[in-house]
Parts: C-alpha cells; structure tokens; sequence
C-alpha cells in the first residue's frame, strides 16, 4: 500500500472513530481540465467541493469504473501516473459526505499551482491559516465556517498535504513538481508543530 494511502486512512479512521457528523467533499481542481465529462443536470447544493453531499460530488464528476466504486473520480490523461491516473483517488465517505481525497497533478505541477488547485475545494469563505514546508511535503491548513457549518468535524481545519510520490511509492517534496495532494481532517492543525508530520 502506497504511503498517501496509508496515512490518509490511518487519519481519517482515527478522525471518523471519534466524529459523529457528516465528511467534506471536493471538487475538481487539476491544474488541467480532464477529459472526462460530468454528469449534466446536477443536484444544487450550497457546497460543491468540500462539504458537499455525494451526491452533489457525483454530479460533478465522472467515476473511474477501473476502481472501486466512489474511491477514483475523473480520469484525465494529463496526469501521466501509472498509480492513479485521475484527478482524485482514495476518496473517503462517511455519512454521505466525502471526507477525504487526495489529488493528482500532471507533471510540473508548482506548489503554487498545486495549492491553488486544492483551495478550489472549498466554499467561497475558506482562509488559509497557515503554509509551512517540511521535510518531504509542503503543508497548508485551511479554515471555513461554512465548512464547519455542514461538516461539525471539521471545525480545526483541514491539512492539506503536498508531496511529490516517486515510482517506489515514497514521497519528497520537489516545489516544481508536486503531483500529490492529501486532503484530510487530522486533529490538531492549529500550527505547523501541532499537525502530524509528513
């Protein structure tokens, strides 16, 4: 098992042992357009991206049905991973909110392009509280009411995560090239120290 894999859901089981409401979830933010087309007619929903309903996540994007259902969404040739060639992999539900992903980014990918992309995830009131690289990742947490409001467990924040994944599965971190992103609940977030590492 990958080591995103992993840590995503060894945080989100710890996280989910101990919540009683509802996931966020995501919307597509690729550096690039995929391919793949969304549904048309999609439910309406105050949250599109994190925090949305699945199904409001499923009417904006396409499954890949070469993976489990509800866990790969839009598959998009410009990522050129052999491991997930799609926009998001290992999405998590819980109560019928998706509650945790990771990304996948094309080759090339700038952190700045990179945290763009994952900031595109959240409601319109969303504030970063904090950026830090670390030694094999870069970090953000991100803070929203509107967040908080539809998902009560993400009340601290959420962490994201980015990395750039090398073919033996390990992660560094390359500000140029970032072609991964965690997205996750993961307790204490409020400073750089508190967040779990990399």
């Amino acid at each position: 098992m990958r080591r995103s894999s992993r840590l995503l859901m060894t945080l989100v089981a710890v996280l989910m042992a101990g919540c009683s409401g509802s996931g966020p979830s995501s919307s597509r933010s690729a550096t690039e357009p995929s391919t793949a087309t969304a549904p048309t007619n999609a439910p309406t929903d105050s949250l599109t991206g994190l925090g949305a309903t699945d199904a409001v996540w499923n009417a904006h994007h396409v499954p890949d049905g070469k993976f489990a259902a509800g866990s790969v969404y839009d598959p998009d040739p410009a990522v050129e991973r052999p491991m997930n060639p799609d926009d998001f992999f290992d999405v998590m539900h819980d109560h019928a909110r998706v509650v945790a992903l990771s990304m996948a980014f094309p080759p090339s990918t700038t952190i700045n392009e990179a945290k763009q992309a994952a900031f595109h995830l959240f409601p319109s009131d969303a504030e970063v509280a904090w950026f830090m690289v670390k030694d094999s990742c870069a970090q953000m947490a991100v803070k929203s009411a509107a967040l908080t409001a539809a998902v009560p467990s993400m009340s601290n924040g959420v962490l994201i995560s980015f990395d750039t994944l090398q073919s033996d599965g390990n992660g560094t971190y390359e500000q140029d090239g970032v072609n991964e992103a965690i997205v996750m609940t993961a307790g204490d977030i409020s400073t750089p120290t508190a967040a779990p590492g990399c």
